[in-house]
């Protein structure tokens, strides 16, 4: 039986999440630019780190002959928690966001899909594209407050 929290986590949902975070807060240019960065980065970067480091699942995983560093389960579950706790702007939404974060930190290991250190440097990858998302979300805000600022700054005449 399917963990509700691996389901979730996967890159399809994670991604398909992003893409409609988006879209609702289409009227936040900030904030579809954070989901439009989060997932996308924390996905690639793991998929980069695949590419050079070959660990093998535990033995029970069903799939076994895929590369178990870093989780990528993990790191766009984490990414898509910490964009949305960022977004809402709402001081309950970081404890909900570890919550499930580690929901499926607990399900890759139990469902014997990864190593613990697997979950543990996929979160890092997840915190890593979230901060990255930040930071293209506040460089947009302020772009979007300088244009506000420069059509709006009353013109000064001077007397000579």
């Amino acid at each position: 039986m399917a963990h509700p929290f691996s389901t979730l986590a996967l890159p399809v949902f994670t991604l398909g999440g992003s893409l409609v975070s988006a879209l609702v807060l289409r009227h936040r240019r900030d904030e579809v630019a954070r989901f439009a960065v989060a997932v996308p980065v924390a996905l690639a970067a793991g998929k980069i780190i695949k590419q050079f480091v070959h660990a093998p699942r535990p033995l029970r995983s069903r799939h076994e002959k895929a590369d178990s560093f870093p989780s990528g389960h993990v790191g766009g579950a984490a990414a898509y928690a910490l964009a949305m706790a960022a977004a809402s702007r709402k001081p309950w939404a970081w404890p909900l966001a570890a919550a499930a974060i580690i929901g499926v930190n607990i399900s890759r290991v139990r469902k014997h899909e990864h190593w613990p250190t697997d979950v543990m440097v996929g979160d890092l990858i997840g915190i890593g594209g979230a901060i990255a998302a930040a930071l293209v979300a506040c460089a947009v805000r302020r772009r979007q407050h300088a244009r506000r600022v420069s059509v709006w700054a009353p013109v000064h005449h001077h007397k000579r």
